[in-house]
């Protein structure tokens, strides 16, 4: 038995190019979009957008946590200002 193969890994940017590609492409439609469709598109992408920097920012302060933490434990100074490591 021979073991299964892999596909190849693909980079970010070309699954969006085909996303896009895909989604994009000018193919005869027969539906009706309303008016407010592109409305609703457009506060969809407004709220994933604040979803993002919203979660960034609670990272981003948690990482900003452990990273004073390690400094405090790592690098504790006298009154002189001189670490006391050496």
């Amino acid at each position: 038995m021979t073991p299964l193969t892999r596909l190849p890994r693909r980079r970010p940017s070309e699954i969006l190019i085909l996303f896009l590609a895909l989604v994009l492409y000018p193919s005869r439609s027969y539906a009706y979009l309303d008016p407010g469709t592109g409305s609703y598109g457009f506060q969809m992408l407004i709220a994933v957008g604040l979803v993002l920097f919203f979660t960034g920012r609670v990272y981003w302060k948690k990482m900003r946590a452990k990273s004073s933490q390690k400094e405090a434990a790592t690098g504790k100074e006298n009154r002189n200002g001189k670490s006391m490591a050496g």
